[in-house]
Formats: structure tokens, C-alpha cells, sequence
């Protein structure tokens, strides 16, 4: 009966302001979560994402983009002790043809 539901959700994609705030809180549980000893909370971690250089450079936004990189954001897990960190590549389409170089 709900069925209609999670597409409705998706349909409709995050605002900007939304995509930021829920992309840094997932980005920063993350993190913090992985290498707790670089930031003393997540505040903090959170205040280094608010001021993201393409978040304000003149670019393309794609809502429904953001939904899915918020998404794969709180499914990612901690890399291994050898492995680089590395973000969902969803995360590299929220925001195009920004100009920033």
C-alpha cells in the first residue's frame, strides 16, 4: 500500500541546504567514527564540512544525486588500516559544473 512511498522520497531529491546538513553529519559520524582521534566530536568535524569550497562556487545541483550520496554515506563502513579513505562516488555528481579547479 506504501509502495509509492520511497519513490515519492527519491523522486523529489534534498534541497541544497538539506543535502549539506545531513551530507555533513553522515560524513562526520563517519569519520569520526574511523579515526575518532582527528576531531575531539562531531561538531567540530562538522563545522570543516559546512565550508566546503563547491558549496559556494556557481554550480549545477542535482537533488536526487545528494539523496544518494547522503545514503551511501551512512552505509559506508571503516577502511581497512592499510586502505586510503575514500567517499561514495555518488558524492563526486551532487554538485557539477561548479568551476572550482
Amino acid at each position: 500500500m506504501l509502495s509509492w512511498l520511497p519513490m515519492t522520497i527519491v523522486g523529489c531529491g534534498y534541497s541544497e541546504e538539506v543535502f549539506q546538513e545531513r551530507y555533513a553529519q553522515a560524513a562526520c559520524d563517519w569519520w569520526v567514527g574511523c579515526w575518532p582521534e582527528t576531531y575531539t566530536d562531531v561538531e567540530s568535524c562538522e563545522s570543516d564540512f559546512a565550508n566546503r569550497p563547491q558549496w559556494k562556487a556557481e554550480c549545477t545541483y542535482d537533488g536526487i544525486v545528494a539523496q544518494y550520496c547522503v545514503r551511501d554515506l551512512e552505509d559506508l563502513e571503516c577502511p581497512s588500516e592499510t586502505a586510503l579513505p575514500e567517499f561514495p562516488s555518488s558524492c563526486d555528481h551532487v554538485y557539477i559544473d561548479c568551476g572550482v579547479p
